[in-house]
């Protein structure tokens, strides 16, 4: 029969705990990555249009103050009639260059 000190057993319990939490951790990072590589699973409409930064015309119309012009709006805004507002249609529309620039004001003379 073997004798095992307090102190060599506390040491072996402790080794045994680190090498079980790292066996876990690294389990965990293989898993993960494992998951990453497959894809998610394709979210519902509304998600969809969240994850790829989309307004969908059903949201757009929540917001709207008056549903009627928001559906005008919405439809002007949809350039390629899908449904959905893109970062494209989104960009404010560039400054017709027919407008003169507005003159600085000219700070008063002392």
């Amino acid at each position: 029969m073997v004798v095992v000190s307090s102190k060599s057993q506390d040491k072996q319990t402790t080794m045994k705990l680190i090498i079980t939490l790292l066996s876990s951790m690294l389990f965990l990072g293989f898993a993960q990555a494992e998951e990453g590589k497959k894809g998610k699973a394709k979210p519902e409409k509304a998600d969809e249009a969240k994850a790829e930064k989309k307004i969908s015309k059903e949201d757009f119309l929540k917001k709207a103050k008056d549903a009627e012009k928001g559906a005008k709006q919405f439809a002007k805004m949809d350039k390629n009639s899908d449904g959905f507002l893109t970062g494209d249609e989104l960009k404010k529309p560039e400054h017709k260059k027919d407008k003169p620039a507005k003159p600085e004001k000219e700070a008063p003379k002392q």
